[in-house]
């Protein structure tokens, strides 16, 4: 829905007047007469006239000067067949382009970019991860506070039967062509694949009686919980840095319906992750990828 537009000056005849009148006494104490038929009143009245007719016209946009401001944003009017389109449709035509974001400032504008960007290659992206800080390594020595803005993307591709799907170097490539031609002055920005911490589930389960749980299935539910790409609490891929819980793995196993109850879960990693007494610490920037998943299943 258009914004309504504004009124640059709403003052009418009678209130113009009204301001001409009492502006007399201060400027002219001799002058005592007010009456409509005073000369000087009817050229006071003139001028309200005169200025309400001038405020009528300042809050006119002529057509010369809509096509100028659509110029500017980069929308001309299409021509067919030697006529140009007319005025209202190509206004409309500028506004649906603006609905979307044109520059890359907020997360959720890098995100939306970026999606696009790997669409147009074919390679629909599955998640964004976006980061600003400070790249000090590009500031003088002397002025760590000058470091210009870094913008870092972590993108991860929409490859469901990959185990650690990463972007390609042609899709950083066209990622970044793209989004340095949207960005802020002075910001850089850098797109790479996610890192993978190796977490290693032990797993022994108890079936319940008649159920037939096979080994596969409990394997099946631990990656599909710490999946990048559908994992997670909420199915939307296992979040960034998010540690991984033995009291959330315990949960998610103990749900299924042929388990009776969970035996015994270890977790084991390497660098970056750690052990800690809770689970598996992960990195700010990283996703996990569940290697080796090894399960028992006793009646």
């Amino acid at each position: 829905m258009p914004l309504p537009l504004p009124s640059l000056d709403d003052r009418t005849f009678d209130q113009l007047l009204a301001e001409g009148r009492a502006l007399i006494p201060r400027y002219s104490a001799a002058w005592t007469n007010h009456n409509p038929s005073d000369p000087g009143i009817t050229l006071v009245e003139l001028f309200a006239y005169v200025t309400e007719a001038a405020l009528y016209q300042l809050d006119q946009v002529p057509a010369a000067s809509v096509e100028q401001f659509l110029r500017l944003l980069g929308a001309t009017r299409e021509r067919t067949g030697g006529e140009a389109e007319p005025l209202e449709q190509a206004l409309a035509r500028a506004l649906a382009a603006l609905v979307g974001p044109t520059r890359a400032v907020t997360a959720a504008d890098f995100d939306i970019l970026a999606r696009a960007a790997a669409a147009r290659m074919g390679t629909p992206l599955a998640r964004t991860a976006f980061t600003l800080h400070r790249d000090v390594a590009c500031a003088p020595p002397d002025h760590p506070e000058q470091a210009p803005s870094a913008a870092l993307i972590i993108v991860v591709p929409d490859e469901p039967d990959t185990p650690r799907p990463v972007p390609s170097a042609a899709l950083i490539r066209a990622l970044l062509g793209a989004l340095r031609e949207r960005c802020p002055l002075a910001t850089r920005v850098q797109v790479v694949g996610p890192e993978y911490v190796r977490v290693g589930v032990d797993v022994a389960v108890v079936r319940r009686t008649g159920s037939g749980l096979q080994p596969a299935v409990v394997e099946q539910a631990v990656r599909a919980f710490l999946d990048p790409l559908r994992g997670g609490t909420e199915g939307a891929g296992w979040p960034f840095g998010r540690p991984v819980y033995y009291s959330e793995l315990f949960q998610r196993l103990e749900s299924l319906a042929p388990v009776d109850h969970v035996e015994r879960l270890a977790l084991e990693t390497s660098p970056p992750g750690a052990s800690t007494s809770e689970g598996i610490a992960i990195p700010p920037w990283a996703l996990v990828a569940a290697d080796p998943v090894t399960v028992q299943v006793a009646d």
